[in-house]
C-alpha cells in the first residue's frame, strides 16, 4: 500500500526534526524569550493554576514538559565552549541530570511554546530553581517544522475554542489541508457537526471571518453553541451584532489591521460592558487600566493614549 499525503508529510516532519534538533538542556528562566502574544497571549485562569501546581512541588521539568527553543548553530557552538558542555554530551537524552547550559547576560532564548510555565516559574521558584529543561532545535528550520513545534500543545493550556476556528480558518485560507485536519481533530463530534453548520452558512462565516483581523476577541467563543445561533432564525440581528463589533474596534483603533492584531483578551475583557463616553466611573477605570499598560499592553504609552482620545 502506497503511503497516505499526510503521512508522508508526517516522515518529512520527523526527518527534519531529527537533522535539526542539538540536544536536551537546562537553562536559566532569564534567557527564555517569547514574542509578544506567540504562540498565544498570557491566560490569567491559566498562571494561577500552574503557580499553584508548583507551589505544591508538581513541577516536573526534566522528564516532561520540555520547552523548544532555536538557536544559531554559532551562537550554540559559543554557548557549549563556554559551558564546557559537548555537543556530544547534549545528545544523551538519558543523562540524569541533563547538562546546564549558560549563556551571555541579556541574550534571548526564543522559545516556540511554554510561555506560562516560564511566567509561573519565574514567580514561584526560588532563584536556585529558576531553570528550565529546554529542547534545542537550530534556528534554520523549517517552517512546516517549526509551525508543528509552535502548535504542540501540552496540558499546560488546551487551545480555547476561538483558537482551534481561528486555525482552521487560516489554514482553509492557505489550503493547507494537513494543518487544517490536525485542528479539526480537537473538537467533540457536537464541536465538528456546530462548526460544519456555520462553514455552510455563507453570511455566518464571512461575518466571523471579518473578526479574524482582532484575535483578542476569540477567548469567549464557544463552538458547541454555534448550532443554537443558526437555529434561532435571527440571522439578521446576529449579523447586525458581528458587524457592529468589527466597527467598534476598527474605529477604536483608527482601522489599523496591524493595531488590531496586538489587541488581547485582557483588553477586550476589561472593557466589556463598560461605557466610558456615559460614565465617569467606566472612564476612569479603564484610563487608569491603560496608564498602567493592564490594557492594550501591547502598545506603549503613547499609541495607549492616541487610542483612548
Amino acid at each position: 500500500m502506497l503511503p497516505s499525503r499526510f503521512a508522508c508529510r508526517e516522515e518529512r516532519l520527523a526527518t527534519e526534526g531529527r537533522l535539526k534538533y542539538r540536544g536536551t538542556a537546562r537553562v536559566g528562566l532569564e534567557v527564555l524569550h517569547f514574542t509578544w502574544n506567540e504562540p498565544r497571549e498570557p491566560n490569567q485562569k491559566s498562571l494561577d493554576k500552574l503557580k499553584m501546581c508548583f507551589e505544591r512541588g508538581q513541577c516536573d521539568r526534566v522528564s516532561r514538559n520540555h520547552i523548544p527553543v532555536l538557536i544559531d548553530q554559532s551562537q550554540l557552538d559559543d554557548v557549549l565552549h563556554a559551558s564546557q558542555v559537548s555537543a556530544e554530551r547534549l545528545l544523551t537524552n538519558g543523562a540524569d541530570p541533563h547538562p546546564e547550559l549558560r549563556f551571555p547576560l541579556g541574550f534571548q532564548l526564543r522559545c516556540l511554546h511554554g510561555r506560562h510555565r516560564v511566567l509561573a516559574a519565574r514567580e514561584v521558584l526560588p532563584p536556585q530553581e529558576r531553570w528550565w529543561t529546554v529542547d534545542i532545535y537550530l534556528a534554520d528550520i523549517d517552517d512546516e517544522l517549526k509551525k508543528a513545534l509552535v502548535e504542540e500543545h501540552s496540558n499546560e493550556q488546551p487551545p480555547s475554542d476561538g483558537e482551534i476556528y481561528c486555525k482552521i480558518r487560516k489554514y482553509q485560507r492557505k489550503r493547507d489541508r494537513y494543518s487544517e485536519m490536525r485542528w479539526w481533530a480537537r473538537l467533540s463530534g457536537h464541536g465538528t457537526r456546530c462548526l460544519e453548520q456555520v462553514s455552510r452558512h455563507h453570511d455566518f462565516k464571512t461575518a466571523f471571518d471579518d473578526l479574524l483581523d482582532i484575535p483578542g476577541l476569540w477567548g469567549g467563543m464557544r463552538i458547541s453553541t454555534l448550532n443554537r445561533m443558526i437555529s434561532m432564525n435571527c440571522d439578521d440581528e446576529v449579523l447586525t451584532y458581528l458587524t457592529h463589533i468589527k466597527d467598534v474596534w476598527s474605529q477604536l483603533l483608527r482601522h489599523n489591521k496591524e493595531a488590531m492584531l496586538m489587541v488581547d483578551q485582557a483588553t477586550v475583557k476589561a472593557v466589556e460592558l463598560m461605557a466610558p463616553k456615559s460614565s465617569k466611573r467606566d472612564a476612569q477605570a479603564l484610563h487608569g487600566q491603560l496608564v498602567s499598560g493592564q490594557i492594550f499592553s501591547g502598545f506603549n504609552l503613547e499609541s495607549r493614549e492616541i487610542i483612548w482620545s
